[in-house]
């Protein structure tokens, strides 16, 4: 088994065994950390993906976003051309569920364009604590995409998926900060 496998496959085996206690304290934490940041204050537009499976939740972040009057983007993938594009969406029934169990906009309309986008939630299974970068599910989205993205780039985490090192190639776009329940881990 090659070392990106490895790792995806134990801290999937981690998320799965977090208890449900602990991962609403998590969640609560990390949110808290976000709405402190001066990236998420001063933005406008926010992408994030829907968290998928045992991901830390973005539910709450996209109602507080909400309330603070912030445009949403969602994420749409493509699988035939392993493209990405973002659209806005002001609920949460703007969403359908994709052949992998994915939530994603409904619809191709009110698509923004990269320069649009005031800060990026980046997704991921697991984050370098030394650099920042990060090990997503294998399918290559994220790093395509932000190679033309030059906003800031946040991950969130629990305590556990931030490691010492993450095994990456030369085309792995890193992340300007990680936000973690108890602290934001900066690399820019």
């Amino acid at each position: 088994m090659n070392e990106k496998k490895w790792v995806r496959e134990r801290i999937k085996s981690k998320l799965s065994l977090l208890e449900s206690e602990k991962r609403t304290s998590y969640n609560q934490g990390i949110l808290q950390q976000l709405q402190q940041l001066d990236e998420w204050k001063s933005a406008n537009t926010i992408a994030t993906p829907i968290s998928f499976r045992d991901e830390v939740d973005t539910y709450e972040l996209l109602t507080k976003a909400w309330e603070q009057n912030k445009t949403i983007a969602i994420p749409k993938t493509d699988f035939s051309t392993k493209e990405m594009s973002f659209h806005v969406i002001t609920s949460l029934k703007e969403l359908e569920y994709t052949k992998l169990g994915l939530l994603e906009p409904r619809s191709e309309e009110y698509r923004v364009t990269s320069s649009e986008i005031d800060l990026m939630i980046v997704p991921g299974l697991a984050f370098s604590k030394e650099n920042g970068t990060r090990l997503g599910y294998g399918g290559g989205f994220y790093d395509r995409y932000l190679n033309d993205y030059t906003g800031p780039k946040i991950s969130l985490a629990f305590p556990f998926q931030v490691i010492p090192t993450v095994p990456s190639e030369k085309h792995d776009v890193k992340v300007d900060k990680i936000v973690c329940p108890l602290q934001v881990i900066t690399y820019k």
